[in-house]
């Protein structure tokens, strides 16, 4: 019985992860989002250089 418990356990948390990851491919292809674009950063570090 344990054993059917953790693999329904198991199966339930692989069809919501899908479901869930679906769900937001199909948000994100709806929106012109670019999620591989650069980020600006420094040679030394993630800050952006002030504007002088």
């Amino acid at each position: 019985m344990s054993q059917f418990v953790s693999m329904l356990l198991l199966v339930a948390a692989v069809v919501l992860t899908v479901c869930f990851g679906v769900a937001a491919w199909r948000l994100s292809a709806d929106r012109d989002a670019d999620v591989t674009a650069t980020i600006p950063h420094q040679e030394y570090g993630w800050r952006s250089r002030p504007n002088n």
